[in-house]
């Protein structure tokens, strides 16, 4: 019997003489505007304020809970750090002469990282993240004030700054969204991450070409290697996902793919890697979490672990395997059980 998932323990770890950039080069943004410096709001717990009420350079300037967050990783501690959910502490790089300026907050007057979650539209409804479909063809005024407000703090800022969007649904989805990709007022410093279910990517081919330019790469959530598979985790058409993937190829924007592993696709790992490979892909590997929509019979069925229904002797073997792809990134989740297993 396997250990409970993913119980929240805080880091008390000695990690002196490791370092971390994520308090000062990143932050997380939900769909309520609570501002996270770091790249999951999941990882920590020291909320820094609110994009809705306060804009973010004053947020990022000066905030008590950030020096918090930076004092720890300074001194090694990393004591508001969650150990079992950030995929990051068990490969953090040594603290070199280039950490040093780290120490001087003044140089950092917004971050260059900054992953977006705040419209939950989707045309899917999978079970990992939703308990039914969520979609309003309107515009989402929390979306667009949001943004407005982000893009008013970066108009003027001169560093290449990574957006990550949209982790909460499928921005291809979201009329809020539409109306800032053909936007004039993106700031010129944004390149977007693109995050999607890839079920829109055909459809939406002219407009990924129009903004080309502004488009750092686009992140696919396979959660599958096959047809069947797909069909029980994501509830779409296989077909027409793969038909995205080639879109985004033609048009020559890097791919990322990510996988949220659980009962009903653990067989797949093996297949994942394959497409990705195929790809030329990075590809993450992330456990399913216990969500408030979900069903404790919902839950017991999918959970990964402490499930009678899993092999576990196959799972360690192509845990092993992704685990030594240097192209695979596993969230703290993932790299947890495959210690314990």
């Amino acid at each position: 019997m396997l250990l409970p998932y993913r119980e929240t323990v805080y880091s008390e770890k000695n990690l002196s003489g490791k370092f971390c950039s994520q308090p000062w080069e990143n932050i997380n943004i939900n769909n309520r505007g609570d501002v996270y410096s770091c790249y999951c709001q999941d990882w920590t717990s020291l909320l820094l304020g609110n994009i809705l009420e306060t804009p973010l350079e004053e947020i990022y300037n000066n905030n008590e809970n950030l020096n918090k967050l930076r004092s720890s990783v300074m001194d090694g501690k990393f004591g508001w750090c969650k150990v079992g959910h950030c995929g990051m502490l068990d490969n953090l790089p040594n603290v070199t002469t280039d950490t040093e300026r780290f120490k001087n907050s003044n140089d950092f007057q917004l971050p260059v990282s900054m992953h977006l979650g705040i419209d939950d539209n989707c045309n899917l409804k999978c079970g990992i993240c939703r308990g039914g479909l969520i979609f309003k063809n309107t515009e989402n005024p929390i979306t667009e004030k949001i943004l407005s407000s982000l893009m008013n703090s970066y108009k003027n800022f001169n560093r290449t700054t990574l957006v990550y969007c949209d982790g909460s649904g499928d921005l291809f989805t979201s009329k809020s969204w539409e109306k800032f990709l053909y936007s004039t007022e993106m700031p010129h410093c944004w390149k977007l991450v693109i995050t999607t279910n890839g079920n829109l990517l055909s459809k939406r081919k002219a407009q990924l070409q129009s903004i080309r330019e502004n488009i750092h790469s686009v992140t696919i959530s396979l959660d599958a290697s096959t047809y069947n598979t797909y069909k029980i985790v994501r509830g779409g058409d296989w077909n027409i996902l793969m038909d995205g993937v080639e879109t985004v190829k033609e048009l020559n924007i890097p791919i990322n793919f990510q996988f949220v592993l659980q009962r009903e696709n653990y067989q797949d790992l093996l297949g994942y890697k394959e497409i990705a490979n195929q790809y030329g892909a990075y590809y993450g590997l992330q456990m399913i979490d216990k969500r408030e929509h979900m069903s404790d019979a919902y839950w017991n069925h999918n959970r990964i672990e402490d499930n009678l229904a899993v092999d576990y002797t196959k799972l360690k073997e192509d845990l092993t395997i992704l685990n030594s792809d240097r192209r695979c990134g596993f969230d703290g989740g993932t790299a947890e059980l495959l210690k314990k297993l």
